[in-house]
């Protein structure tokens, strides 16, 4: 699990990059044997225009593939949920 106060997507950005990314993961690498759960929670999270609150994800590493079941939160007054159906 990761927990933040601040999740800002821009920072995993590259100078040379202009949009988030998550980068492959090499078929020999230590993290391609690896799989389990994944949740990640933010006090803040901002995104171009989007500023949500409270933000929680979760879902599944495996295969080298990250798989996103639910993620949630609140932007201003309403809340948003988005889960894979």
């Amino acid at each position: 699990m990761i927990d933040m106060e601040h999740l800002e997507p821009a920072d995993l950005v590259g100078p040379e990059e202009r949009k988030f990314r998550i980068p492959v993961i090499d078929k020999e690498s230590l993290l391609a044997g690896l799989s389990g759960d994944l949740k990640i929670r933010a006090q803040r999270m901002a995104h171009h225009d989007l500023v949500a609150s409270s933000v929680e994800v979760s879902g599944a590493f495996t295969d080298r593939a990250l798989l996103v079941q639910n993620s949630q939160g609140r932007c201003w007054t309403a809340a948003l949920t988005l889960r894979q159906g």
